[in-house]
């Protein structure tokens, strides 16, 4: 019953972990809506500025007959379609610096997320799983409670045995005689054992063995879920970074073909419709770029976070660990800029 009791004990604090682990899970979260909404909204608000240089021009041309009234109509329809998506993308920031504002209790009005505190590049991922596997709270949890259920086996087969009494009495005089030297010793021994009604004590050891079964099934299968979950986020963020490279080049490249386009266009050897793809196709790819980065940012946090590399004020004491408090991971780690 004692190590039940530990057993319990130990899983009470492991749940509180659990607990801080999905607070900073949820905050990372936010974090990302709110940085991806953000650097949209910049990447989109280019655009917009881009393709607005050209209003006064197409203006002139249209009056002077050198460009058809379609030029100014589509011109107006893809500036109406990057309002949208500006309004959508300033929603989604404004949405996520509500919910942090909630989370941290601080009224927040502008981040600067910046993570280059981890580098996994040498890091095998097997050896990255091996940390999740040894650190993550709800598999320590889940631990326990496999100790919980392997004692409770323990107490219930200690029920079978027999229990033995031992009983010593020494008497000296008489109660009902004055003065009287009478004395006398006695030992009893009491050898009792129960095995319930309908050996029911059989059945409950039995009980306790499927028990740990399960909770061990259960444990299993949880390690490999989060296992699985670790690998998607690990080659995300893998595929993050390479991205990141081929799209900072058609970046450029899309910079390159956009100045082109303009030249060519006011030398009348390229059609409007040509000049206002090429912005697009420009301000997608920059949209594209600054999302990936800002994902790749973020999904190292998050391995950082499965693999106990930051430490959530509990039970682990590494010194390699960043030790951190879930309400100030956005304040100390993320060079948060906040205005109450």
């Amino acid at each position: 019953q004692y190590d039940i009791a530990l057993s319990s004990k130990a899983e009470a604090g492991y749940t509180l972990e659990e607990s801080k682990y999905r607070l900073v899970e949820r905050i990372l979260n936010l974090l990302q809506a709110y940085s991806q909404g953000k650097s949209a909204e910049i990447s989109l608000q280019e655009g917009y500025d881009r393709l607005s240089k050209f209003s006064e021009m197409i203006d002139r041309r249209v009056e002077s007959g050198i460009s058809s009234q379609s030029d100014e109509v589509l011109l107006n329809s893809r500036l109406i379609q990057i309002k949208s998506d500006l309004i959508n993308a300033k929603s989604k920031k404004t949405l996520a610096l509500k919910q942090l504002s909630l989370l941290v209790g601080e009224n927040i009005e502008s981040i600067n997320f910046n993570l280059d505190k981890f580098n996994f590049d040498n890091i095998q991922s097997s050896v990255l799983i091996d940390d999740m596997a040894k650190f993550h709270p709800t598999l320590k949890k889940m631990d326990e409670q496999l100790k919980s259920s392997i004692h409770q086996v323990s107490k219930e087969e200690s029920a079978l045995y027999p229990t033995l009494s031992l009983v010593a009495e020494h008497k000296s005089g008489d109660v009902y005689t004055e003065n009287s030297s009478v004395s006398d010793n006695a030992i009893y021994l009491s050898l009792k054992a129960t095995t319930g009604a309908g050996l029911s004590l059989f059945s409950n050891v039995e009980k306790a063995k499927l028990n740990t079964k399960r909770v061990k099934s259960e444990k299993d299968t949880k390690e490999q879920e989060l296992t699985d979950a670790f690998i998607i986020d690990y080659n995300n963020m893998l595929l993050a970074k390479d991205k990141l490279a081929n799209l900072k080049l058609n970046q450029e490249f899309s910079g390159e073909v956009f100045e082109s386009y303009k030249r060519l266009f006011i030398a009348g050897k390229k059609q409007w419709l040509d000049l206002v793809n090429s912005s697009k196709e420009l301000m997608d790819i920059s949209v594209s770029y600054r999302d990936t980065k800002e994902l790749y940012n973020i999904l190292k946090y998050k391995i950082a976070l499965q693999t106990g590399r930051i430490n959530l004020e509990g039970l682990s004491s590494n010194d390699n660990e960043i030790k951190i408090k879930p309400s100030q991971i956005i304040e100390q780690n993320n060079n948060l800029t906040q205005t109450a």
